[in-house]
């Protein structure tokens, strides 16, 4: 392993699907929406991978999340 990877691996930074640490308000998230109807929570940071769309947000996490669990 490199220094870099294993300084990478024992950060406590959270992964990029969970919500942000010190600010849960920040817009952080996307809901994205496949062709076919599935939907996805997706980091601000990453590409949007072809075939997706945005269906909301930029939004906070939770906001993300209520999104998705609310929405038919």
């Amino acid at each position: 392993m490199t220094a870099a990877y294993t300084a990478f691996a024992a950060s406590s930074a959270p992964a990029p699907f969970e919500a942000p640490e010190g600010d849960p308000d920040r817009e952080s998230h996307l809901v994205l929406r496949a062709p076919r109807g599935e939907r996805a929570l997706w980091p601000v940071f990453a590409p949007v991978p072809g075939g997706w769309g945005t269906e909301f947000g930029p939004a906070a996490h939770a906001a993300c999340v209520t999104h998705i669990e609310t929405s038919g």
